[in-house]
């Protein structure tokens, strides 16, 4: 019990950091859109950046004691009965989808700072811009994270495809949150890796053999140091493939580690282009990538989800939408998660109160 509650003490402590990291985040991000001088733009941007950074290591910090805290919790349930938490017994007993349909991983809202008074207004819940890293704020999506976990189970990769900005990012965060439980994996094997901040094959294969705690050495090597182990590699932002400083061959090299029954890579790719458009690699040369994976769309919200997002996240503020105003922003987005956020983060900023 002292570990447990130890551990939920170090939780909320980070937890209350990193909100208090999302809160400069979002008034950064919402005075960069305002700012009209170039300078002052990139000055922004480069705090912006610095407080992702460790909002990231965080994330990383709270994954590791959320993983404890399951482990723990699961012996001490083992060991004395039912879990005295409703909301954490039914996250343990529950599937993915019941748990979306159960609301326990709906989105609240986030504190706004008033940078002028230095005060919390009522608190934005439209404040998600960019990939999500709290799983809890991840909204629907459980149809799509059902496809893929099965398709894990099975030992299948995954080519997640879907416009910028769509959430597809933020489906590997929750992916890498839920599929140790569903699927029976340790977390620690559970790995992601975002591809814009890697430069070229070699910093591709220092990163990935650091994630997946063996040494830097050719794939076959690896191939060799994993075997009878399975990972699931989450890469984002595969298109950085493309640039200067990757080959085919790292790619050729990727396959390998992923294909077949007893390969110890399961991939998860996100992109914005088709795998079998966005490297064209030569079948008389090498199988492509593309031949490995299959392929899972990630679209707009239709407009029933983008209502029930839009009524969902004001529930708790004492403001709510008119009809009108909802179907100018499914007019206005089509339903575009990322457009969607930012449209509805500017009419809740200035809306006027009033009860719906």
């Amino acid at each position: 019990m002292r570990n447990l509650q130890n551990l939920n003490h170090e939780i909320s402590r980070l937890q209350q950091h990193w909100d208090l990291l999302s809160d400069k985040l979002t008034a950064l991000e919402k005075q960069r859109i305002l700012e009209t001088r170039a300078e002052e733009k990139f000055r922004l941007q480069s705090l912006i950046n610095e407080i992702r950074t460790e909002r990231d290591r965080i994330d990383t910090e709270l994954t590791t004691l959320q993983d404890q805290l399951a482990k723990t919790d699961s012996d001490t349930k083992g060991n004395a009965g039912q879990n005295d938490d409703p909301v954490l017994q039914e996250l343990i007993d529950c599937d993915v989808a019941a748990a979306f349909t159960a609301g326990l991983l709906r989105s609240g809202p986030i504190p706004i700072r008033n940078t002028a008074s230095g005060s919390f207004d009522t608190p934005n819940p439209y404040s998600d811009w960019g990939r999500i890293v709290d799983p809890k704020r991840v909204f629907d999506r459980e149809r799509e994270l059902g496809q893929i976990l099965a398709r894990l189970g099975n030992g299948m990769n995954v080519s997640l495809v879907g416009k910028s900005q769509v959430g597809k990012s933020s489906l590997l965060t929750l992916i890498r949150h839920q599929a140790s439980r569903s699927l029976k994996i340790p977390a620690e094997r559970i790995v992601y890796l975002d591809m814009q901040l890697i430069s070229g094959d070699a910093d591709f294969f220092g990163c990935l053999t650091e994630l997946l705690k063996c040494p830097e050495t050719p794939a076959y090597q690896i191939a060799r140091a994993l075997r009878g182990d399975r990972w699931i590699v989450c890469l984002d932002e595969i298109e950085k493939m493309k640039y200067a400083g990757f080959t085919s061959e790292v790619r050729a090299q990727l396959r390998g580690l992923c294909d077949g029954n007893n390969a110890p890579l399961t991939l998860v790719v996100a992109s914005r282009t088709p795998l079998d458009q966005l490297f064209p690699d030569s079948p008389l040369e090498t199988s492509p990538l593309a031949s490995v994976c299959e392929e899972i769309r990630l679209g707009n919200f239709s407009p029933e989800t983008t209502e029930r997002f839009l009524r969902q996240r004001v529930e708790d503020t004492g403001w709510r939408w008119t009809d009108q105003q909802i179907r100018d922003l499914i007019d206005q987005t089509e339903g575009h998660p990322g457009q969607l956020q930012q449209h509805a983060f500017q009419v809740f900023a200035n809306r006027t109160e009033r009860q719906g």
